[in-house]
């Protein structure tokens, strides 16, 4: 079964590509930032034309990191850590109202308002401070490339 970030980001390449976006090259970077093995066209073409070495190894040069609960306040949101990210950190941000966009985290704080470095545990829920433009759903993920 595949995960909700990985059905977000191959979604969202095909619906940019259904809707006109024409940089094909953006949108293959989309589709890598999921977790995959080596892709080919398999027997589309009648024989396999294209042939990457598939030595069963997953990759991705996207690590997701969060998910937008709900805006708290101006530039202010609620999100729902899935794996460790920083203040300073600059975010991608994967959203069906926008491509390409990114954030960066001015701060942290628990629930309780306490200052942090980071956030570390996993399903965490944290406040963040990075500016405005997201939405409630919308999925963070740190570039890894």
């Amino acid at each position: 079964m595949k995960s909700p970030y990985y059905v977000a980001t191959v979604a969202n390449a095909y619906r940019r590509r259904m809707d006109g976006f024409s940089d094909i090259g953006a949108l293959d970077e989309e589709l890598d930032r999921a977790s995959h093995r080596p892709y080919s066209s398999g027997f589309y073409f009648g024989h396999e034309k294209y042939d990457p070495h598939n030595d069963g190894q997953y990759r991705s040069s996207g690590k997701f990191v969060a998910v937008v609960k709900q805006r708290t306040g101006e530039g202010e949101y609620l999100f729902e850590m899935r794996n460790r990210f920083a203040a300073g950190e600059e975010l991608e941000i994967l959203s069906p109202y926008s491509f390409g966009g990114t954030v960066t985290v001015e701060s942290i704080a628990d629930l309780d308002g306490n200052g942090k470095d980071e956030a570390i545990l996993p399903c965490e829920q944290v406040i963040v401070r990075c500016g405005s433009g997201l939405h409630a759903g919308d999925m963070l993920r740190r570039r890894l490339d």
